[in-house]
C-alpha cells in the first residue's frame, strides 16, 4: 500500500497549498530538509525511511499547488473598459445552447485604443453567429481553430445566485468573460492538428446519430455516446432534471469499464494472450474514447484505472481498485490541482472509493 499513502500524500499537498498559502520560497526550504532528511535515514537511519518520503511527496504536492495556482489574467486589466476589439484563437470544442454558442478563446491581440497590445489569456465566448456565418457552415457554426476578431466587453465572471460561476470557471484557468460581442472569422485550421481531428470525429458521430436516429433518441444518443448535450429538447431535459435522472445523459467511468471489458475479450480472440500486444487495443480504445467524449473528470479517473489494470496484467502484478483509485486521482491533480474542486471529481471519486472499500 506504499504507493496508495504516497498517492495520498501527493493529493493532499495540493489541497494544503489552497488552503494554507504558503509561498513556494518557504515551501522550498522545507522540501531541501526533508529531503536531506531522507538521504540521511536512507544511507545511515536502522528504521523505514516512508515517513520522510512522505514529507518530501507531501511537500512536492504543496509546490506543485501553489506554482500551478494563478490568480491574474493579463485580460483582467481590460475589463470594465467598455468595447474592445481581440483577436484570438478558438481552442475549445463550441457548444451551441438555443441560438448561442460558447466556447473557449486563447486570446493573443487585445486593442482598447488604437494600438494592438499583445496579451496572454483566455476567456468564455458567448453569441449568436452571424447571418454569413450561418449560410457558410452547420452548426455550431464555429469549430476549434478558427482565429477570430472580436468586438465587445470584456468582464470578469458574473456572479450568480445558487452556483460559483467565477469558481467554476477559474478552475479552468478562465478568469475572463466576453458576452454576444460581434465576431468576424479570420482564419481557420489553427491550433493542434490532433484536436482538429478529434473534435471533427466527435462530430461526426453526432451527425451520423442524427441522421440514422430520429429524434428525440438522436439527441440523447448523442449525450450518451459522445458528451454532447446540446442537441437535447429544453422540455426533455427538463424532464430528466424532475426525474432527478439527469445523472444518465452524463457520461460516466461505466462506459469505459464497458469499452475496456469489450476491447480487451475482442483482442485477446484475435491475438491471442501468448504475446503482450493484445493488451495494446483496448489501452488505444479507452483513451480516444476518454478524448472524444470531452475527458470529463469522471471518464478521466476511469481510463486512468483501466490503463493501470492493464499494466498490472503486462506485469503480471495483482490488481488493486484502490490502488489505482489512488494513482489516477495523483495523475489527475499533477495534470491540474483545481480538479479537486470539481464536484464530478469528488463524486466520482467518492463513489468509486465506496465500491472498492463496501462492495464485498
Amino acid at each position: 500500500m506504499t504507493l496508495l499513502a504516497l498517492s495520498a500524500a501527493w493529493v493532499g499537498g495540493a489541497y494544503l497549498a489552497v488552503r494554507l498559502e504558503t509561498p513556494p520560497s518557504a515551501l522550498g526550504l522545507f522540501l531541501l530538509a526533508a529531503v536531506f532528511l531522507l538521504l540521511r535515514l536512507a544511507v545511515f537511519g536502522p528504521r523505514s525511511s516512508l515517513p520522510a518520503l512522505l514529507v518530501v511527496v507531501l511537500l512536492l504536492g504543496m509546490l506543485r499547488g501553489e506554482l500551478f495556482d494563478d490568480r491574474t489574467s493579463e485580460l483582467a486589466a481590460y475589463h470594465g473598459r467598455g468595447p474592445v476589439e481581440v483577436r484570438g484563437v478558438v481552442v475549445s470544442d463550441p457548444e451551441a445552447t438555443g441560438d448561442a454558442t460558447g466556447f473557449r478563446v486563447h486570446v493573443d491581440r487585445v486593442r482598447a485604443d488604437d494600438d494592438w497590445t499583445a496579451v496572454s489569456g483566455d476567456a468564455r465566448v458567448t453569441l449568436r453567429p452571424s447571418s454569413e456565418l450561418v449560410l457558410r457552415r452547420d452548426p455550431p457554426y464555429f469549430r476549434y481553430g478558427d482565429r477570430l476578431l472580436l468586438e465587445g466587453v470584456l468582464a470578469s465572471p458574473p456572479e450568480l445566485e445558487d452556483f460559483d460561476y467565477p469558481a467554476y470557471l477559474a478552475r479552468q484557468g478562465i478568469r475572463s468573460v466576453m458576452s454576444f460581442p460581434e465576431a468576424t472569422l479570420l482564419d481557420e485550421g489553427q491550433g493542434l492538428a490532433f484536436y482538429r481531428w478529434l473534435y471533427g470525429a466527435r462530430r461526426r458521430i453526432a451527425d451520423s446519430l442524427a441522421r440514422t436516429v430520429p429524434e428525440p433518441q438522436a439527441s440523447v444518443g448523442q449525450a450518451l455516446l459522445v458528451g454532447l448535450r446540446d442537441g437535447i429538447p429544453e422540455d426533455l431535459e427538463q424532464d430528466f432534471r424532475g426525474t432527478g435522472t439527469s445523472h444518465v445523459l452524463a457520461i460516466s467511468g461505466l462506459h469505459v469499464g464497458i469499452l475496456l471489458g469489450v476491447g480487451l475479450a475482442v483482442s485477446a480472440a484475435v491475438l491471442g494472450r501468448r504475446r503482450q500486444i493484445y493488451l495494446v487495443l483496448p489501452f488505444a480504445l479507452i483513451w480516444l474514447y476518454a478524448l472524444i467524449s470531452g475527458m470529463s473528470p469522471s471518464v478521466t479517473r476511469a481510463a486512468i484505472m483501466g490503463s493501470v489494470y492493464l499494466a498490472a496484467l503486462l506485469l503480471g502484478r495483482p490488481r488493486s481498485i484502490l490502488l489505482a483509485l489512488g494513482l489516477a486521482a495523483a495523475v489527475m491533480v499533477g495534470a491540474n490541482p483545481n480538479v479537486l474542486w470539481s464536484v464530478s471529481f469528488q463524486l466520482s471519486f467518492a463513489a468509486m472509493a465506496g465500491i472498492a472499500v463496501l462492495a464485498e
